[in-house]
């Protein structure tokens, strides 16, 4: 009898055993299995985060780039203002202008109106010209070829009765300036 209870006492410690292991192995696999699902999502997030940051540095040298073509841009518009000291440069180009077409010109600068971040600055200008209604025609288009960004609001043309004598040609406006 002592070995029927040795055999049972073997049997259950046995039993006892590979029951134990395979609850261990049973745990350890879904520690690493829970492990490795944490791992996998923290990798799918960090994932995520190294596509975004990629997408925001392709965007900032594309923006970088784009800067740098507009600050070409900006640089051709700041050559072609002139400043508000150089509009006197153009009242002399616009008079020696009308002398060279034989047209006799009255210029006055009137009210400064200040820029903003869509319109550049501009001052107001009347001129009065008179001489040949041709001669007043190459006149305007000289001020359109002048280089100079012109805005004429309102041009009044009289023209002599019969064709005879000095056309007159009343011209407001403004001239941009940085």
């Amino acid at each position: 009898m002592a070995a029927v209870y040795s055999y049972k006492r073997e049997l259950t410690k046995s039993l006892g055993i590979t029951i134990g292991s395979i609850v261990v192995i049973l745990a350890s696999t879904m520690f690493v299995g829970f492990d490795m699902s944490a791992r996998a999502a923290n990798i799918g997030s960090l994932r995520r985060e190294i596509d975004f940051r990629d997408r925001a540095v392709q965007s900032l040298v594309l923006l970088r780039t784009e800067a740098d073509r507009a600050k070409a841009y900006g640089d051709d518009l700041d050559r072609l203002l002139p400043t508000e000291e150089n509009l006197f440069v153009f009242r002399n180009k616009i008079r020696a202008l009308a002398a060279s077409e034989k047209v006799t010109l009255t210029f006055t600068f009137g009210t400064k109106n200040e820029g903003t971040a869509d319109v550049p600055s501009s001052v107001n200008l009347r001129m009065t010209a008179n001489g040949d209604a041709s001669a007043l025609v190459r006149f305007l288009e000289g001020i359109e070829r002048s280089g100079y960004f012109v805005e004429l609001s309102s041009i009044e043309m009289a023209y002599p009765a019969k064709g005879k004598g000095v056309a007159t040609a009343e011209l407001a406006g403004r001239v941009f300036s940085k």
